[in-house]
């Protein structure tokens, strides 16, 4: 089995925090609800509330990875992404 950790770096647009977390909050009820292939799903925000890193490790043969990433390409709409998209793959 195929393992994927995946981390990105975000800095949130002016005054879309808020908007942030809902999008955020909204990708770990996927996550935990539908996403079993999912392992571990983390979002850190830093303590002024202006960047995050989002994590997430899940097996490679889950489908529901697009429905995720869809909401997560959202949040491109209010928070920035330093380009620092970084995947490691473990193949067990």
């Amino acid at each position: 089995m195929t393992r994927l950790l995946g981390i990105a770096h975000f800095a949130f647009h002016e005054g879309r925090f808020a908007e942030f977390a809902r999008l955020a909050r909204r990708c770990q009820d996927i996550v935990a609800t539908q996403d079993t292939g999912t392992l571990r799903y983390e979002v850190f925000v830093d303590r002024d509330e202006s960047r995050a890193v989002v994590q997430r490790l899940r097996e490679a043969d889950i489908d529901l990875a697009d429905v995720i990433d869809g909401v997560l390409s959202r949040l491109t709409q209010v928070a920035d992404s330093d380009g620092n998209l970084v995947t490691i793959v473990e193949s067990r």
